[in-house]
């Protein structure tokens, strides 16, 4: 926990730390008979946990709650303090929680590759695109598998919004379904949620998050792709009435160079990650080379090479730019990267102590990807027992019913400690045994 908050720049540690504050700040209205106080603080901060969209309301409640506790606190200090207190505790104590949260949104920027400081909007979004949309008249209705708020503030009221996170009115159903489009190769799944919304054209951002299939689409000829820059695509979908439209846009994605836009940080780090996406390697590394020659101190830019490198079959290399990144910033995907490195050179000792690093920084979120690498790993290197327990910690994660996957696993590792209990004992011990 503790080398979670030092890491500067860590948005999990930086949230640690206001959870922190809102728990020492409810002791404090424990011992001053503030119950409600008390549970409004801590259920924020347990909140935060289990909730990413939480922490938010944990700042606010941390600013407008613990206020009102330090401020009647101070009330309660010596009189010469009092005049002084009052005022200065209120005061001193939003300004510190305001840096705070800043810092934590800063933070998250940071550790997702985008710039801290810019005019205009943010070079993720796919403003481009939407230009591009309205300049060539795309038919009604358009699949935005991210960024729905920014999608209906340029687009409305011609194009309807598939979904933009809210809960209500789209609710868990939406979410879901978002998700899978979001992943999902061109097959009948799309086509049946094309059928239903009259879906004509998928617009797919292509940021750090992104596991949108832009080869398996570019490749495709039900929906050919029709637009391409480094954050964003334009795919339209086959039909009689949009022939003449594909023909006149259709483009090859490999014809395409990246960036399109003026060459900058921003720039190179997003087409490093659409030629990734692309499988054009090669050239994914020239750009996240040139972003590491304008910021050699971004951890992202350094995950993004070792990921390349893995995919390259360097592994050397990938494991430097990982190692790299989690010097400038301790993070449970880098030791993941290391795991699957470790794996590839065959270094089961490294393989092994790979995920527990991993599991120590994956706060707020179930290890049950590390523990399995973890069961896996302790498999190849003989040590049923050690892997059984990785096993049911990932089950005990899960909701019930155990994924077959997790059971499967499971049975065959107990049958690998029932097979090790039959082996006959080694020759001198058993012949020992027998005298």
């Amino acid at each position: 926990m503790l080398s979670t908050i030092a890491a500067l720049g860590n948005f999990r540690g930086a949230v640690l730390l206001v959870m922190i504050i809102a728990g020492a700040v409810a002791v404090v209205a424990v011992l001053r008979k503030q119950l409600g106080a008390a549970v409004l603080l801590l259920g924020a901060a347990v909140a935060a946990a289990v909730h990413v969209r939480s922490q938010s309301l944990l700042g606010i409640v941390t600013v407008v709650v613990g206020g009102a506790v330090l401020t009647s606190a101070a009330g309660a200090l010596p009189r010469k303090l009092t005049e002084i207190s009052r005022g200065a505790s209120v005061t001193i104590g939003a300004t510190i929680v305001a840096i705070m949260l800043a810092y934590i949104r800063l933070a998250f920027l940071s550790e997702s590759g985008v710039a801290l400081f810019a005019f205009g909007l943010s070079p993720e979004l796919p403003e481009r695109a939407s230009a591009f949309i309205e300049r060539e008249n795309i038919p009604a209705q358009i699949l935005s598998v991210n960024f729905g708020a920014y999608f209906t503030w340029r687009l409305f009221p011609k194009y309807l919004d598939f979904y933009d996170s809210r809960t209500i009115p789209f609710g868990k159903d939406g979410f879901d379904r978002i998700q899978y489009l979001a992943s999902a190769a061109p097959g009948p799944g799309l086509d049946r949620e094309a059928d239903r919304y009259g879906i004509n054209a998928v617009l797919a951002p292509l940021g750090p998050d992104s596991h949108f299939k832009l080869r398996q689409f570019c490749d495709s000829d039900e929906w050919p792709p029709v637009y391409l820059d480094e954050v964003s695509a334009v795919f339209v979908r086959r039909r009689p009435e949009n022939e003449e439209l594909i023909e006149r846009l259709r483009i090859r994605c490999d014809d395409v160079l990246l960036p399109t836009s003026a060459p900058s940080v921003d720039a190179w780090q997003a087409a490093a990650l659409a030629l990734q996406g692309l499988g054009r390697y090669d050239e994914a590394l020239v750009a996240i080379r040139k972003a590491l020659e304008i910021t050699p101190g971004s951890a992202f830019a350094h995950v993004v090479a070792g990921e390349l490198y893995q995919a390259t079959r360097h592994q050397s290399e990938a494991e430097q730019e990982y190692r790299s990144a989690n010097a400038l910033r301790p993070d449970s995907g880098n030791w993941l990267g290391l795991a699957g490195v470790y794996l590839r050179q065959g270094r089961t000792a490294d393989e092994i102590d790979a995920p527990h690093h991993s599991i120590d920084l994956a706060w707020g979120i179930g290890p049950i990807l590390q523990l399995q690498l973890l069961g896996d790993a302790e498999m190849r290197a003989g040590h049923p027992q050690e892997a059984l327990r990785a096993v049911d910690r990932a089950i005990a994660l899960l909701p019930p019913p155990a994924p077959p996957l997790f059971a499967q696993a499971r049975e065959a590792i107990l049958r690998a400690i029932e097979k090790a209990h039959r082996a006959p004992l080694p020759g001198g011990f058993a012949s020992g045994l027998r005298r």
